[in-house]
């Protein structure tokens, strides 16, 4: 969708859909209206690759994994980013 990402910092967007993702070191920040989701991830082979971990979501209920894992996917590919998910880190 055009216009639904905002850059709000170098590795942070907010979404006209009311969430935020923001790529730290180790982990991705994720933010709605339902809470705060840290999400284990590594940086790979390249600077715009990002690993993320599923198993950090393993106590979430599977629909609101999916939904994290789909909006935080969208995000850091708005930013630039090749992101795989993996459900061995």
């Amino acid at each position: 969708m055009d216009g639904e990402f905002n850059r709000t910092g170098v590795n942070a967007v907010s979404s006209s859909q009311g969430f935020t993702v923001e790529a730290r070191f180790a982990e991705i920040c994720y933010d709605d209206a339902v809470g705060h989701v840290a999400i284990y991830a590594e940086w790979g082979g390249s600077p715009t690759e990002v690993l993320l971990s599923k198993r950090s979501l393993d106590r979430m209920a599977t629909s609101r994994a999916d939904t994290v894992l789909s909006n935080v996917t969208r995000a850091l590919e708005y930013l630039g980013h090749r992101v795989e998910v993996r459900s061995d880190l």
